[in-house]
């Protein structure tokens, strides 16, 4: 019975506030043509007067308008710069799908560009969505030319001119065989002293999506050459010594 009286009360609460309402709102209808004004700034004002007199706290509803619009407008910024980057990455077609590029410390393929997010697929295999509002600065290395780049160790007492000029007939004689070579490869010399181990070091400019198959071709025939010219490669030694007890003595 108790719920029905609450039920009834609140029907009528309800009825009384609406009647409110619409008395408010002619009135200010009547108003605002008597003075020649919009009827809507009066008729807003007749709301906001009624909703103060049945006790609606106006106060917590501007406030909780503003942060509602707060945050629609800091995620509607995100959005459009998003969407904003995408646009001009397409338009200016700065990465394609199937392109390797490489944002911040991540390499991988791109499998699609949308106004939003771009799709990698990473050499693991997983997939990696980022916001174009990210892609602020990026590599492509599937555009125009690369550089493949070997860096090979030698031991000290190898003859380093020699050791060059073979790193420069091997390459010259890959890129006669496969027609990648963009130009004459070059050995640069000596560019690191080690420990027991001199770097040299062999360029080769190539197309952007060869530079892989390059590099990998290029190291197996160094390595085929090297021995077969008794070119020494330094490898990491383990020196174990071992003393031996005098008998008698305890361990």
């Amino acid at each position: 019975m108790a719920n029905v009286l609450f039920v009834c009360v609140q029907n009528a609460g309800r009825s009384q506030m609406s009647q409110a309402l619409f008395e408010r709102a002619a009135v200010g209808r009547h108003a605002a043509r008597s003075a020649g004004t919009a009827p809507a700034e009066h008729v807003h004002a007749e709301v906001v007067e009624v909703m103060a007199e049945v006790g609606v706290d106006i106060r917590a509803l501007l406030v909780s308008a503003g942060v509602l619009g707060l945050a629609v407008g800091l995620g509607a910024q995100s959005l459009i710069k998003d969407v904003i980057t995408g646009f001009f990455i397409l338009f200016e077609g700065l990465i394609a799908v199937g392109d390797v590029i490489e944002v911040g410390s991540h390499v991988g393929t791109v499998e699609s560009i949308g106004l939003r997010v771009t799709k990698l697929r990473m050499l693991n295999g997983a997939q990696r969505v980022i916001p174009n509002g990210e892609l602020t600065q990026f590599a492509n290395y599937n555009k125009g030319w690369a550089r493949a780049v070997l860096d090979v160790t030698v031991a000290y007492d190898v003859d380093v001119r020699r050791a060059l000029e073979l790193l420069e007939r091997l390459a010259r004689e890959w890129g006669r065989e496969t027609g990648l070579a963009l130009e004459d490869p070059q050995a640069q010399g000596i560019v690191r002293f080690g420990d027991g181990e001199l770097g040299l070091r062999l360029m080769v400019k190539v197309p952007a999506d060869k530079r892989a198959e390059a590099e990998m071709e290029l190291r197996r025939r160094i390595k085929e050459t090297f021995d077969r010219e008794g070119i020494q490669v330094p490898s990491a030694e383990r020196v174990v010594y071992l003393r031996a007890e005098k008998p008698g003595r305890d361990p």
